[in-house]
């Protein structure tokens, strides 16, 4: 089984994991110097075969010998169990100090530091049909106008986030990108889109970009 990222491609031999798209995953195999199949120069060869065999050069290649899924990549977070003695503990303490912090970013408000705080701990921890329970999407409005304010928004919102992404949503972005995963046929892969994202990451869109104009039909 191969795994292909936008930086390269992962061969997946034998493993226990269960593995499903969009899962985050922790691997360690051997990197490929030479590619796996030679440029051959045979001008028959079709799209969908050479896309699956591009050089080792333009693609790195890891040849798996053991694979984990995880929750998150960021190795500066804590392993303590979410349930430990130690995270009730602290609850309070870190309650109040971040909901200090949101104020201070949010200009003063606590009514939307309390909002955005019930934001940031919440998680989807079931679906039934179209209907994601414990998901609580927010929206902020009457946003200052000075022209950095999102970008310093989302920068504290980073440090705070395990994963997250951020979506500007202008025209161009609109009309540019695949936000739903869509099939190549003239290379036989599936492509990934924008709204593609892991369990449990935090888009961020930002509607203050959005300007009059037209929207493809893509």
């Amino acid at each position: 089984m191969g795994l292909t990222t936008d930086d390269g491609e992962t061969e997946v031999y034998d493993t226990k994991e269960d593995l499903c798209l969009n899962d985050v995953v922790e691997v360690l195999g051997f990197l490929a110097s030479e590619p796996l199949v030679e440029e051959t120069g045979d001008d028959m060869m079709d799209v969908g075969t050479s896309a699956h065999n591009l050089p080792g050069s333009l693609v790195p290649r890891i040849h798996c010998i053991a694979v984990r899924k995880i929750t998150h990549y960021n190795p500066l977070l804590s392993t303590i169990s979410q349930n430990s003695d130690a995270v009730f503990e602290s609850a309070k303490s870190v309650h109040d100090d971040l909901h200090l912090v949101l104020t201070q970013v949010l200009l003063g408000d606590t009514l939307a530091a309390d909002y955005l705080l019930c934001h940031l701990i919440s998680s989807v921890y079931q679906r039934i049909d179209m209907l994601a329970l414990g998901k609580l999407s927010l929206n902020i409005k009457n946003i200052p106008t000075c022209s950095n304010y999102i970008d310093k928004l989302y920068d504290i919102l980073q440090l705070l986030l395990p994963k997250s992404r951020y979506l500007p949503m202008s025209l161009d972005n609109l009309n540019q990108h695949d936000f739903v995963p869509k099939k190549d046929y003239s290379s036989n892969r599936l492509k990934s889109g924008v709204l593609q994202l892991s369990a449990h990451t935090h888009l961020v869109l930002d509607e203050t970009r959005l300007l009059p104009g037209q929207l493809d039909s893509n």
